[in-house]
């Protein structure tokens, strides 16, 4: 398993519509587990059509989901929420 956190193709730290492409330039292969800051629906909706990508918030993260995936693509800012936590 890999674990990077990703500062997105504009430097945001997001992850955008194009999901498949961004995962791809990371090579992120496998069940790939994306940990997001917030709810958003955009990421939710580009990766719902993608069957090895499972998006969770940073707040919701768990153990059973890391040892599940391939590999972990955290979005920068959700690092933060992650410690809040």
């Amino acid at each position: 398993m890999s674990a990077r956190p990703w500062q997105g193709a504009n430097g945001t730290g997001y992850l955008g519509l194009d999901i498949d492409t961004q995962l791809a330039a990371l090579n992120a292969t496998g069940r790939v587990l994306v940990v997001a800051p917030t709810a958003d629906e955009k990421l939710r909706l580009s990766a719902r059509n993608l069957p090895t990508v499972v998006v969770i918030l940073a707040d919701s993260l768990n153990v059973v989901d890391i040892l599940k995936a391939d590999t972990v693509v955290i979005e920068q800012p959700a690092l933060a929420r992650m410690e809040e936590v």
